[in-house]
């Protein structure tokens, strides 16, 4: 069975979301991915930050988190976009890092980009919200059939179909509690975004035995 990844949410481990002293944490906690709330700051650069910016307020920016990620071995940005238009701009800074091969994409993207960043090669991996609502009860054929390689899903729309047709298609957010996170590490997901995950990582091992 393959493996399912671990993503440390922004702000896991009761650290201030979306600082680079958090990411910083993150990073070294095990995780292989570590999740990053992405918008454009009122001056237009790229910034750490779940709501709408506030004026007056200092926000980490993006490319300093690229450089920490830089610093680290092996660990992956879930870069979670929050607002259309910020998509492209975030991976060409990572390209002009050379950190492309260690970036995953979700969250708010309009379609338009969505089809642009599947005809481009980008690692999004696709938000069921995205798909037509008809398509819900079966996102992960729809996912798969417009190339997608991952289903991003809150783990409360999940079905049984999808955990028995392609749940290593699947990246489920936010599974805090530990009989959820038993039942989907024995299901073998693909991706399981957590605040907490110390346990998520020590489960893993006690499931699939890595």
């Amino acid at each position: 069975m393959p493996g399912t990844l671990i993503c440390a949410h922004a702000g896991a481990g009761n650290t201030q979301p979306n600082t680079l002293e958090s990411l910083a944490l993150l990073m070294s906690s095990g995780a292989e991915l570590v999740e990053a709330d992405l918008r454009r700051a009122l001056c237009g650069s790229l910034v750490l930050c779940h709501d709408k910016p506030e004026k007056g307020r200092e926000y980490a920016a993006f490319p300093e988190a690229l450089r920490l990620l830089a610093r680290t071995d092996e660990v992956r940005l879930n870069v979670d976009v929050k607002e259309p238009g910020v998509l492209f701009p975030a991976w060409e800074a990572a390209k002009e890092q050379g950190l492309e091969g260690r970036m995953v994409f979700t969250g708010d993207v309009s379609r338009a980009e969505a089809a642009a960043a599947q005809k481009a090669g980008l690692p999004l991996w696709i938000n069921q919200s995205l798909l037509p609502i008809a398509q819900w009860p079966k996102a992960h054929l729809a996912a798969r059939a417009r190339g997608f390689a991952m289903l991003n899903i809150d783990r409360r729309r999940l079905n049984g179909r999808m955990l028995e047709e392609a749940p290593e298609r699947l990246s489920v957010w936010t599974v805090n509690e530990e009989g959820q996170l038993r039942e989907l590490l024995a299901r073998g997901v693909g991706s399981i975004t957590t605040r907490e995950p110390a346990m998520a990582l020590r489960l893993r091992r006690e499931i699939q035995g890595r």
